[in-house]
């Protein structure tokens, strides 16, 4: 399988610090830097072809000499906590900013607004549905597609395939991540895309941040 080119639309440091870790790693087809609300680095996510590969990559940083801490996500995920000193600006960090993320309940049911950015543009996107914890989340991440749509930016035939909210992390503290996978369509192009956002303030905003991860990528 042809290894997919590394994004340096981000921190080129930080993503050249970890290639050189994972060099020569055979299965590795993906390293990313994830963003936080503030722009600032949360971490890095590692695609990789297997589980086999999965735990490969995570023992390898684990235990380099200047190794991060590294938790299996799932088996095609590594996500690596930055240790202190490595966390940087992320510059370039996505072309689309989010504003807000509103979540109104009534009688069981949700309202939920997504409002993005981008230059002097705004999209807002508006879904409602049921009013259960994963099921919130996924109108949020409808929500954002529609904020995307509505900004005029082509994402294609994007359909949410699962959303999984996750916790990584040791005895030096736990963290809590929402991992967004999306089946695409766009310009001829057909295939799968994941998208990861550390959860700071609400599950919320961080499902809407895992999609921008996942479809930003690929947007025209």
């Amino acid at each position: 399988m042809e290894k997919a080119p590394i994004d340096r639309s981000v921190d080129n440091r930080i993503q050249d610090w970890i290639g050189s870790i994972l060099a020569g790693t055979p299965g590795v087809h993906d390293v990313r830097v994830l963003v936080g609300a503030d722009d600032d680095v949360d971490g890095v996510l590692v695609r990789v072809e297997t589980s086999e590969v999965a735990e490969a990559v995570r023992l390898k940083l684990a235990t380099g000499s200047e190794g991060p801490d590294a938790h299996r996500l799932d088996p095609e995920h590594v996500y690596i906590a930055l240790p202190p000193g490595a966390s940087t600006r992320a510059g370039v960090s996505a072309r689309v900013a989010l504003e807000g993320v509103d979540v109104m309940l009534t009688n069981e049911r949700a309202r939920v607004r997504v409002r993005l950015a981008r230059g002097g543009q705004r999209g807002i996107g508006i879904e409602s549905g049921a009013g259960g914890q994963m099921a919130i989340l996924r109108l949020v991440c409808d929500a954002t597609v529609a904020a995307l749509r509505e900004l005029e930016i082509e994402v294609g035939s994007a359909s949410l395939e699962s959303l999984t909210l996750t916790e990584v992390g040791g005895a030096e503290g736990k963290r809590r991540l929402v991992l967004a996978l999306y089946h695409v369509t766009l310009s001829g192009w057909d295939g799968e895309l994941t998208g990861t956002a550390v959860i700071r303030r609400t599950d919320a905003e961080a499902a809407a941040r895992a999609v921008l991860d996942a479809l930003n990528r690929h947007a025209g």
